[in-house]
């Protein structure tokens, strides 16, 4: 699919699409390059997000576990590879990154927090959800016009108690900036975004992607994929989705999709299978960002020639 227009954004055709995930069997693992025409790997780094910061600088954030055996690990690159490395001890099961203007503000699922975070690395403010540790299942950040919103499982008191049968549509995205519920009745919800058309939100559950009224909560479209719905990027005329296998009932030869869906028809155009079973997020970033990507820590080369 060679078309250049494909990952247009405000007109700009130079972008390409970053697509992690990671396989429950085998080694596939990692972050993938997309360029409309094919799938290259960059590198094998489990990676929960990444974000431009700014016009000169990529954030991605590395997917952790519990601290502090795992702390979460947070790369600066500018267009020559890392610039920065920043250990954040306290950010637990990282799921999720983005920038408002001044912070990198991060996901810390495993204890119910949002952190800002300096590009220096310093921790700036935390919040902490009612609840102990991976209470309500904090998962999408998302920042616009001075607001941080948030998805989530949903308002629960108890550890994993979203994923007790008896619940369902308890999803939310949460307004942080004011407190409050800005849309409800979800199921299981990743990736909110707030655009022309409304918002747009991954209803992962029940493998769909959702189109719904930015004043009412009222929703407009729906679309039925075939799996669960992670990771959601736009371009001027196209969404794309992740669409990931089911994890417990795996049959051999299973992959994760990317979707790329007609922003006006509101339709699949394409599926690409990805050499992994389960996308953990989509982003479109400049192609002038790749060639630091690959190179990562390699920018000295009298140190890798030692």
């Amino acid at each position: 699919m060679s078309n250049s227009h494909f990952f247009s954004v405000n007109g700009d055709r130079d972008n390409v699409l970053l697509v992690s995930g990671q396989s429950i069997v085998g080694n596939g693992t990692g972050l993938f390059l997309f360029d409309g025409e094919g799938i290259q790997k960059i590198d094998s780094l489990p990676t929960a997000g990444i974000y431009p910061l700014g016009t000169k600088y990529l954030g991605r954030l590395l997917c952790s576990d519990a601290p502090p055996a795992s702390p979460a690990e947070l790369l600066i690159y500018d267009e020559v590879g890392v610039e920065r490395y920043v250990r954040v001890p306290e950010l637990a099961d990282a799921h999720d990154i983005c920038w408002d203007g001044e912070s990198i503000v991060c996901v810390a699922t495993g204890n119910n927090k949002i952190m800002w975070i300096s590009p220096s690395g310093d921790v700036k403010k935390v919040w902490n959800a009612p609840g102990e540790n991976d209470a309500w299942h904090l998962n999408g950040i998302y920042c616009q016009n001075g607001k941080t919103y948030l998805s989530a499982f949903g308002i629960f008191a108890r550890h994993r108690e979203w994923d007790e049968k008896e619940f369902s549509h308890s999803g939310i995205i949460y307004n942080l900036s004011e407190g409050r519920v800005e849309i409800g009745g979800l199921d299981c919800p990743h990736n909110p975004v707030l655009l022309e058309e409304g918002w747009l939100v991954c209803n992962s559950k029940l493998f769909e992607i959702l189109n719904l009224d930015s004043s009412t909560g009222v929703l407009k479209r729906s679309l039925q994929l075939n799996g669960w719905t992670r990771g959601l990027a736009y371009s001027d005329d196209y969404y794309f989705v992740g669409e990931s296998a089911n994890r417990k009932q795996l049959t051999v030869g299973a992959s994760a999709n990317l979707c790329v869906i007609d922003r006006q028809r509101w339709e699949v155009k394409e599926r690409f299978a990805f050499p992994i079973t389960e996308i953990t997020f989509i982003t479109l970033v400049p192609r002038r960002f790749v060639p630091s990507l690959r190179r990562a820590f390699r920018t000295n080369p009298v140190r890798e020639a030692v």
